[in-house]
């Protein structure tokens, strides 16, 4: 059912308990340099996170409190909303990079044979009559083994028609090839800013299932750094359908290539929603995919987002249960400066309000990842 954001009196609620801006961060004295970056996803990933048609127009007022000099933002996948975000940051001053994909010509859909114990399954638990936020949980729970069986072709299909009723999703599908293979029609979600021009851009596509991955690479002459935008595979709930052993290897070998094609004679600033990352105990968060993340370690990156949680199931109303972890990340390179400093905070981890199908009053944070926001400064040597 639809649900309507209730008028926000204070847009401040936005930004409760952080700062949205960098003139909060302390400097760095004596240093030469200095660019302000941040990193965040969205969450406007429908049929996923929860409220996401609720909370897109606070989202993107929020935006307009950006004073980064960069900014990387992931999930915002569809059409409508890049066309919304990108007239915001630009209103802000920011021009902005959007690289649209459409899926790399990748097509699915489901054969009749291979979908039908899919189906039997998802009618006989009576997934098709939970509520529309709820129908993934419950297919991947109770259809776990039946998912499992069908392609990725088949499976992207599914996916990326979830704000349907069941039974349009079953017929958009079903019997039909030629469809996306891929979640949102294929895109990427990324959208890389910047308060001064970017140049050589290069947009570079990964190995994916499920949900297209790419990054953006751009040159920052006003800063002299290189910045890259990217968000990598998550380890899912739903079955893995592609061509590795799974989601922690599918996301490896995304690590290896980006690695591998980054420069080594460059500073450049690395960040996005990685879905990795280390255990800290102090930051009182656990690892996630922690293999992976020492590819980045072992290759000289240092992420300066790790002293605060960044995927918080005890301080977000839109996960679930669960450890804390860090997993969005802004990172640099062994080959920046040795006196390179870097300061982080956390922000957009306030709440917003809204109604949920019954009329009631809610509040619900902006979106399931919270922000980072890094000041980098360094003299030259």
């Amino acid at each position: 059912m639809t649900r309507f954001l209730v008028p926000l009196l204070f847009l401040s609620l936005v930004g409760c308990g952080s700062s949205n801006s960098t003139d909060d961060q302390s400097p760095h004295p004596g240093l030469d340099h200095s660019i302000s970056v941040t990193t965040w996803n969205v969450g406007l990933a429908y049929g996923y996170v929860d409220f996401a048609e609720e909370r897109q127009s606070a989202i993107v007022q929020a935006l307009a409190g950006l004073d980064s000099d960069v900014v990387c933002l992931q999930e915002v996948w569809t059409e409508d909303d890049q066309v919304a975000v990108q007239a915001k940051l630009e209103a802000s001053g920011y021009r902005v990079h959007i690289y649209q994909t459409d899926g790399g010509g990748v097509t699915g859909g489901c054969s009749e044979e291979e979908a039908e114990p899919l189906k039997n399954c998802v009618y006989d638990n009576q997934c098709d009559e939970v509520p529309q936020d709820e129908l993934v949980d419950c297919v991947t729970g109770k259809c776990g083994e039946q998912l499992a069986e069908v392609s990725s072709g088949c499976t992207g299909c599914l996916v990326q028609n979830l704000s349907l009723p069941v039974d349009e999703i079953m017929l958009q599908c079903i019997g039909v090839s030629g469809t996306g293979a891929f979640s949102y029609g294929g895109h990427n979600g990324l959208v890389l800013a910047s308060k001064t021009p970017l140049e050589s851009v290069e947009e570079v596509d990964f190995d994916a299932s499920l949900t297209f991955r790419s990054y953006i690479k751009a040159t920052v002459p006003a800063h002299n750094v290189d910045v890259v935008c990217t968000h990598l595979t998550a380890s899912l709930s739903a079955p893995y359908t592609g061509a590795y052993s799974g989601y922690e290897e599918e996301q490896a070998q995304q690590i290896d290539q980006m690695l591998n094609a980054l420069s080594t004679s460059t500073r450049t600033i690395l960040m996005g929603d990685m879905n990795t990352g280390p255990t800290n105990t102090d930051a009182g968060t656990v690892s996630e995919l922690p293999a992976n993340y020492e590819k980045f370690t072992d290759a000289g990156w240092t992420s300066h987002t790790l002293e605060t949680c960044t995927w918080c199931p005890d301080g977000n109303t839109l996960i679930g249960s669960g450890p804390d972890r860090t997993i969005d990340h802004i990172m640099t390179s062994s080959d920046w400066p040795s006196n390179t400093m870097a300061s982080a905070v956390r922000n957009y981890d306030g709440v917003v309000s809204i109604q949920d199908e019954n009329g009631v009053d809610m509040e619900v944070n902006l979106s399931d990842h919270f922000g980072m926001t890094a000041t980098i400064s360094w003299s030259d040597e």
